[in-house]
């Protein structure tokens, strides 16, 4: 019997060792390029979500010194631009540098690196004059409780406090409970203290630094919590009235507990005034031992320097140079006093590292084109404004790696009241005081014209990062870093003559 034999191999169907292997690896290669495309578009998400809220943050910087900036008092003589029988504001820039301050890297990890923190002290009035901006032309008014037994501000009319203290600068947050890291309330400021910027606590990252703003009004009519009108920034006695709590160990102005200050800008008023004119020798007014007269009586000495001395000593009162401003976002528990309320209100924006101030005037002669006093901008090769800041900070670090950034200049030594090394002040290593009375119609003007205002801002998570520098055309090559955060710029105009 014979039997048929196949002429042909009869698969079975099943995949091969190679194929099932191909096949693996295939569907390994799609899920890691899904994977790549869900994480890229995850962090394309988060980095506009991060810019979103940076540019957000700029905006409400930049609105703020806009309108600030258009009701500022310059050096006047008189009533010229003023209210009757007032005179001119003071202007104060501190200048200082952080040395290793602790920050997050866009990688996540941390490194340290210099970091500036100015402050920026001058007068506004409480509605601008002329200005098309219509923001600026509305009344403001103290915003921090009036009582310990409310949470309302005090009703405070714009004829009894016409003129605001405005400061801005980085501000130290306390304790949950409000209480100073630093235990030293009376004395000047440790920079090395817990608490401090960059230092162990609250305050040690400079990513997460806070920009604060703090709108002191300055007033006649008295207000249950106020600042007293012989106010200090350090001192033995509390300066604050109206408060039974918080315990008077932290009862001062740098503590943030109010926005109110008995205290006029001007005149002989029963509880003092900010500046005057020539200092009385006999009968003294109230409260004068803090205030700017345009000449001080003995034993202030009476050569220039020593009455320059004596001013710019004084004025640095009127900032944070010695204690900086406190606040506290966040208070504990659940049931909150005014005093804590109080001391949220200098919170401006958070998340900002770097804070910069630097001005332009006219102080040089520029390539025989100009001469100081001609009321023209001081510039440098290729028509840019020269920018003044302290000697030490010229072309440094600080700046923005952007090649198109002008450069900045120390200023003329003996020109400006310009303190190179302001030892009172911890948080100072530069300080420029330009005075009330500074008002020569025809002469030489110390004020600046402008004032440039450069800060850092950063997203809460420190997530968002970008490359800065320039490319080199003859490697075709990009030199730069990756930077964290994002620069931004503020121009002001200063009010003077």
């Amino acid at each position: 019997m014979k039997h048929s034999v196949p002429t042909h191999h009869e698969s079975s169907g099943a995949f091969t060792l190679i194929e099932l292997l191909v096949a693996t690896v295939i569907t390994l290669l799609l899920l890691f390029l899904i994977d790549q495309v869900f994480y890229n578009t995850v962090n394309a998400v988060g980095q506009g979500a991060a810019l979103n809220d940076i540019i957000a943050a700029s905006r409400s910087i930049n609105e703020q010194l806009e309108r600030d900036s258009q009701a500022m008092v310059g050096p006047h003589s008189g009533t010229e631009g003023m209210l009757p029988t007032e005179t001119g504001g003071v202007l104060v820039i501190l200048q200082r540098e952080i040395p290793n301050a602790p920050y997050i890297l866009p990688d996540g990890s941390e490194g340290t690196r210099s970091v500036r923190s100015d402050q920026l002290m001058f007068i506004r009035e409480r509605r601008a004059p002329f200005t098309k901006d219509p923001h600026s032309r509305r009344n403001t008014f103290p915003i921090c409780p009036s009582a310990e037994s409310t949470f309302t501000s005090p009703d405070i009319s714009e004829e009894t406090a016409p003129y605001i203290r405005v400061w801005y600068g980085h501000v130290l947050r306390t304790d949950p409970d409000g209480t100073d890291p630093d235990d030293a309330p009376g004395s000047v400021d440790t920079v090395t203290a817990n608490g401090a910027l960059g230092q162990a606590g609250p305050n040690r990252l400079a990513n997460n630094w806070v920009l604060g703003r703090q709108a002191l009004f300055l007033g006649t009519t008295s207000s249950t919590i106020h600042v007293k009108g012989a106010w200090y920034n350090v001192g033995g006695a509390t300066d604050m009235s109206g408060y039974s709590t918080p315990a008077a160990a932290i009862r001062y102005l740098f503590m943030g507990l109010t926005d109110y200050a008995l205290f006029a800008l001007d005149g002989d008023t029963t509880n003092g005034a900010m500046v005057g004119g020539i200092e009385p020798t006999s009968s003294p007014p109230t409260n004068t031992s803090r205030r700017l007269w345009s000449t001080f009586a003995s034993p202030v000495g009476s050569s220039d320097s020593d009455q320059y001395t004596e001013y710019r000593n004084r004025a640095y009162d009127y900032t944070y140079g010695k204690k900086r401003l406190r606040v506290n976002p966040n208070p504990s528990g659940n049931t909150y006093d005014a005093w804590q309320i109080a001391q949220m209100h200098p919170y401006f924006m958070a998340n900002v590292s770097d804070f910069i101030v630097e001005f332009a005037g006219d102080y040089f002669k520029t390539d025989g084109q100009d001469s100081p006093g001609d009321k023209k901008l001081d510039w440098i090769d290729g028509g840019n404004i020269r920018w003044l800041t302290h000697d030490g900070f010229k072309n440094e670090e600080h700046a923005p790696a952007d090649a198109t950034q002008p450069f900045t200049y120390p200023p003329p030594v003996g020109t400006l009241p310009y303190d190179t090394n302001p030892s009172a002040l911890p948080h100072a290593d530069a300080a420029f005081v330009f005075r009330h009375d500074d008002y020569k119609p025809g002469e030489l003007n110390l004020w600046p014209y402008l004032i440039r205002i450069r800060y850092r801002v950063h997203d809460p998570r420190s997530k968002f990062r970008r490359y800065v520098g320039q490319y080199d055309t003859d490697n075709s090559v990009f030199i730069g870093e990756e930077e964290s955060g994002m620069w931004f710029e503020k121009v002001i105009e200063v009010d003077r003559p």
